[in-house]
């Protein structure tokens, strides 16, 4: 479903908003699971449990209608390698070490959140946290949680120090697990695992994506991301059953010290991982004239400072880059294609 999202945004947005649009969407995933965790206790004590899955069948329902008749249709569909999974590149993509080590990860972090959140609301319960109350825990810490996201996210980028705070994260996420497993009854330090919790979930979250595409290969990008979501939902598949079965077998505090296990493995991996480059994956769309010296103007866009890989499609008409923007730009980059573009006429 997200690649199927992703493949028509690329159809429908050019290519200059593309960036933002998909941003949009991340953005709106993160919302819309936020009002779920609030709105879900609340509707479920209101109408019951059997209303709540009815409700998700109506707004299922209601996303059908909305795609058939408010969403347009592409007139030609764009085969863009940012967006699009390249079917003969599966294979390297999924082979790749470094983008590996990143989908464990991400399966890992939703294994961690569906498992832990199996067991956390009876663990509120039995603290003295009535079930109608749980919202209020989760609206707070959410909120909390996206206030810190900003500042971190922005400092790991400016300060290129991505990896110090990934590895960071995992760790919040380990000594949350750690907390849950020895908490018992201690309702407010139950919640502090919440907060924290959620604070390294939701750095994640935002992190993982942009690793995906400065690690992806360049023209691959949309491949790596394919792969990305599958390894989400199949995290969140294991969580999900993890979390029931280890719970029916050997009680709540099991669940959490499965969890914080997994934490330590993720993190074990994480501090093998190397510290990502910092690029931005653009495509550049060429002029006809352009195509056809192609060899020469990708020797020429590698010798760019910051040009890190160059791939020319010309079947899509298009020039894949990966380059350190801070020390060329798309602008600059799209200058450079240009002239050279007029030089290839005369």
């Amino acid at each position: 479903m997200s690649a199927a999202v992703m493949a028509l945004l690329s159809d429908l947005t050019r290519e200059q908003n593309r960036t933002k649009a998909m941003a949009f969407i991340g953005v709106s995933f993160g919302v819309t699971f936020a009002g779920a965790m609030v709105l879900g206790p609340i509707f479920t004590h209101a109408f019951g449990l059997q209303n709540l899955f009815f409700g998700m069948a109506l707004l299922a329902l209601l996303a059908i209608v909305i795609t058939l008749f408010a969403v347009p249709s592409p007139n030609t569909p764009i085969l863009n390698r940012e967006s699009n999974i390249v079917k003969s590149s599966i294979n390297k993509v999924i082979k790749n070490r470094r983008l590996l080590k990143l989908n464990f990860g991400i399966m890992s972090l939703d294994a961690l959140l569906m498992s832990s959140f199996v067991v956390v609301p009876q663990v509120m319960a039995n603290a003295g946290l009535a079930l109608t109350q749980h919202w209020q825990v989760y609206l707070v810490t959410m909120l909390i949680s996206f206030a810190a996201v900003v500042p971190v996210i922005i400092y790991a980028e400016l300060q290129r120090k991505i990896k110090q705070v990934f590895i960071t994260a995992v760790a919040l996420l380990l000594v949350a697990e750690i907390i849950w497993w020895k908490a018992e009854q201690h309702l407010w330090v139950i919640i502090a695992a919440v907060q924290l919790f959620f604070i390294a979930f939701n750095v994640m979250e935002a992190i993982l994506p942009s690793l995906i595409s400065k690690e992806a290969p360049v023209g691959y990008k949309g491949t790596a991301m394919g792969i990305y979501a599958t390894s989400q939902f199949v995290g969140v598949a294991i969580g999900g059953g993890m979390g029931g079965w280890i719970l029916g077998l050997a009680g709540i505090e099991t669940v959490f010290l499965a969890g914080g296990l997994l934490a330590l493995l993720w993190l074990t991996v994480s501090c093998t991982m190397q510290e990502p480059p910092h690029v931005s994956s653009l495509r550049i769309i060429l002029p006809s004239s352009a195509i056809q010296n192609s060899i020469t103007l990708e020797r020429c866009i590698k010798e760019q400072p910051g040009v890190t890989e160059v791939m020319v499609v010309k079947t899509e008409k298009s020039i894949y880059v990966k380059v350190d923007t801070k020390q060329t730009t798309r602008r600059q980059l799209e200058q450079l294609v240009n002239n050279y573009s007029r030089i290839s006429l005369i």
